[in-house]
């Protein structure tokens, strides 16, 4: 089982990494989602910051995006199943419906969506 201080220090660079890579500084995104892989080991964070380089790649035009998008999958599928899949989001398409949402637009709970993708 990874440590708490261990998976912190993974999403640390992880939302330094978003931030670089929002700010355009893609090198920097790259960057920091290496040292934070170093780090993030097997875990949900060390899936992300694979994803973010993948971002960071993809906008200098670097063939190593679809690499790292091929590593995050395969980090994904070393990790287990949710324990509590309801404590989960996904995000879908924001409704323009005007009716009050209980969460927040643009984020439902998978339990919900599983339920829904089952039903079809």
């Amino acid at each position: 089982m990874i440590s708490w201080l261990t998976l912190a220090a993974g999403w640390a660079f992880e939302i330094a990494a978003w931030f670089a890579l929002v700010k355009g500084r893609f090198a920097d995104t790259v960057k920091l989602c290496e040292a934070g892989l170093v780090r993030a080991c097997v875990s949900n964070a060390g899936v992300q910051l694979t994803l973010q380089a993948s971002s960071g790649y993809a906008r200098m035009g670097d063939s190593r995006a679809g690499q790292m998008l091929a590593a995050g999958r395969d980090l994904l599928n070393l990790l287990p199943e949710p324990e509590h899949a309801e404590h989960h989001f996904v995000l879908t398409a924001i409704s323009t419906s005007s009716t009050p949402r209980r969460s927040t637009p643009g984020l439902v709970p998978t339990t919900r969506r599983l339920k829904r993708m089952h039903a079809r």
